[in-house]
């Protein structure tokens, strides 16, 4: 039962940042202007988005969420 639900909240995240890896990268170039440390903040609001997941109660709102991490 656990090893189902570890599998169901890495195909969330997979999911996640398969969508909006594009839009994230977008935000942090656009502030940083720099590409390498855009990278760099993109990876960091992956990190912090995997580690709170589980707060994000209105799946309406998930684009808005991960924008707000990437900033």
């Amino acid at each position: 039962m656990f090893v189902n639900l570890l599998h169901v909240i890495m195909d969330n995240f997979e999911k996640v940042y398969h969508t909006y890896k594009p839009v994230v990268y977008s935000v942090c170039y656009r502030i940083l202007k720099n590409e390498h440390d855009a990278k760099d903040a993109m990876q960091d609001a992956f990190i912090k988005l995997s580690k709170n997941m589980h707060l994000l109660k209105n799946k309406n709102m998930e684009q808005a969420w991960v924008i707000t991490a990437a900033k």
